[in-house]
């Protein structure tokens, strides 16, 4: 059984606590003097709840003086330490979390559960699913060298037809998407498909100036003489939606010759520069061929995020020649959180929490994760939810929409929401209040009532 050292000398509170804890499956340890903690502190438990005011010492004192040092993760409780007190002790490693004690037994049990995902490791089952999807041994932990990581139906879709339009000869391809998406990686993968080693140039957004290589290039591979012509050219430009209307008609008279079969990278402001008339619409259809939109990471599965996370380690743990853990916790604010800046932010967010590690911590937990993701999962459920209706309403058909089917939605939306929390709350409704911050009878609302009935149903 999983075992809590709960060090508080109120026995009314311990009482409380115990009872709580209990709950949850815990064996519970209780300690009331400092003797008794210090001698029991080298054990291991799952926890240690420890009281600040404990015994008539300070423990956050004894902790940073090194006089009182436990085996396992520590929370400090109180009514009256200050969050920067608390925050300096989980910065020096020496606690893991605060929790006020203002929130009551049911505020405990929630805490109880996020420090459950806090210290777990998740790593190995990251491990398992990245081998069994790349067929690598059971234990291994080398990555794999792909240029583009793709498990969602969307993404899987795009390489398909990226290798069709590769064997295309002559295509010219356009790629679409968000910065951050991989686009410049699925025209390095493009390329790498095509028959043959076609001569590459690659042009950086705005570097416009290099666009005369490919009139050196034609020249060297012997373009218009067939007999000497052994090399197909290759023109991968990026950020061709800022392209200078002048390079435009370059590039659209050099498109109409063949001279060169072009994979052009743009953002989705190619599409509003064509209906402002800023992009030529002709040569917009002579570098889209082949059109690869590739989807934001938002809207890509979890489990395509879970095997970028895990790639990504991999690729720290050679680097860096150290193996690295990530806790249950930070896991989940990994992939609920948007990732506005798609891949590349994923892998920069993850190199910047695996440096404020601590000596000898391996595991990334949520305290690693950078400021912008914590605050958004403090504050981001609106963010979110916006997020979702935008998207839900701009992929709806108006025309064949019903009152009856938005009154359908509205009632999943809220069914399926309200029935995850009373289960995690194990259908205790005066938990799930605390947890919904609401003193509303909520034992008559229709949804509630719904999902108590099917609960007595099963049994």
């Amino acid at each position: 059984m999983k075992k809590i050292l709960l060090a508080e000398d109120d026995l009314k509170m311990e009482k409380l606590y115990s009872g709580a804890l209990k709950s949850l499956g815990y064996e519970v340890i209780p300690v009331r003097t400092l003797k008794e903690l210090k001698k029991l502190s080298r054990d291991k438990y799952s926890l240690v709840l420890l009281n600040r005011n404990f015994d008539g010492a300070h423990t956050d004192e004894l902790l940073k003086k090194g006089e009182l040092q436990f085996e396992s993760p520590v929370v400090l409780i109180s009514a009256m330490t200050d969050a920067e007190r608390a925050a300096e002790l989980i910065e020096k490693g020496l606690i893991l979390d605060f929790w006020h004690k203002a929130e009551g037994p049911e505020g405990l049990v929630l805490e109880v559960k996020k420090i459950e995902r806090e210290v777990k490791d998740i790593r190995p089952q990251l491990m398992e699913f990245y081998n069994g999807i790349f067929d690598l041994p059971h234990m291994s932990r080398r990555p794999v060298k792909r240029k583009i990581i793709a498990y969602s139906p969307n993404m899987v879709d795009v390489l398909r037809k990226a290798i069709g339009f590769a064997k295309s000869k002559n295509l010219n391809v356009l790629i679409v998407g968000e910065p951050g998406t991989g686009r410049s990686a699925l025209a390095d993968y493009l390329v790498e498909q095509m028959e043959g080693k076609p001569e590459t140039i690659k042009i950086p957004p705005g570097q416009w100036g290099m666009l005369s290589e490919i009139e050196e290039t034609r020249i060297k591979v012997g373009y218009g003489q067939e007999a000497e012509k052994t090399e197909e050219i290759v023109v991968i430009i990026d950020g061709i939606e800022e392209m200078p209307r002048d390079e435009q008609v370059y590039i659209l008279g050099l498109a109409k010759e063949g001279v060169a079969r072009f994979v052009s990278i743009a953002s989705t402001n190619i599409f509003r520069k064509l209906k402002e008339g800023s992009f030529s619409q002709e040569l917009y259809q002579y570098i889209s061929g082949g059109l690869l939109m590739i989807p934001p990471l938002r809207e890509r599965l979890k489990e395509e995020i879970a095997l970028l996370i895990e790639h990504f380690l991999r690729l720290e743990e050679h680097e860096r020649k150290l193996k690295l853990g990530l806790s249950e916790e930070a896991y989940r604010i990994l992939t609920s959180y948007p990732w506005p800046g798609n891949v590349v932010e994923l892998r920069l967010k993850l190199k910047s929490s695996i440096a404020t590690l601590l000596p000898g911590r391996n595991i990334i937990q949520s305290i690693n994760l950078p400021q912008e993701i914590m605050q958004f999962v403090q504050q981001g459920n609106d963010v979110v939810f916006n997020k979702f209706l935008q998207s839900f309403i701009t992929s709806i058909d108006y025309a064949s929409i019903s009152y009856d089917q938005i009154e359908k939605w509205a009632f999943n939306l809220k069914y399926t929401l309200l029935k995850l929390i009373i289960e995690q709350a194990g259908y205790n409704l005066e938990l799930v209040k605390k947890f919904l911050k609401t003193n509303k009878n909520i034992e008559k609302d229709e949804v509630v009532a719904k999902i108590l009935a099917e609960k007595d149903e099963k049994r």
